[in-house]
């Protein structure tokens, strides 16, 4: 290999290394945007039915049944939205398999992380309002 080819291969491998990197930040900041977007909209879902629950809890229902009431209507918005973001994800993989370096299209760790990342941030974010 001569000089010039090997600077040449150099500098391709420091782009695709730096695309890399790039990749990988733009990745960090769709979820965190994700993250705050779940922030947001799960606390919403209890304080929508605020009256509702001091109506059930005015009545006589013991908090512990009102918590589990939310809880598990959060838990099926959580699974709807996976259900609904991972069938998307598996069915766009043909026009994203072009984007993705170093990567499979259908990678069970990569879909499986992203999947608990999110569900954990919405289980979190809605422990709060629910105990209030």
């Amino acid at each position: 290999m001569t000089t010039r080819a090997y600077a040449a291969a150099r500098r391709t491998l420091t782009l695709v290394d730096k695309l890399y990197e790039i990749n990988w930040g733009l990745v960090l900041l769709i979820s965190l945007i994700a993250c705050v977007g779940l922030y947001g909209t799960m606390p919403y879902t209890v304080a929508r039915r605020t009256g509702e629950i001091g109506i059930r809890m005015a009545l006589g229902a013991e908090q512990s049944r009102v918590l589990r009431m939310v809880l598990r209507e959060v838990a099926i918005l959580i699974g709807i939205g996976l259900a609904i973001g991972l069938g998307a994800a598996v069915a766009t993989t043909r026009f994203v398999e072009s984007f993705l370096y170093g990567m499979k299209p259908n990678d069970p760790w990569t879909l499986s992380l992203a999947a608990v990342a999110l569900a954990v941030v919405a289980a979190l974010c809605e422990e709060n309002p629910a105990t209030e």
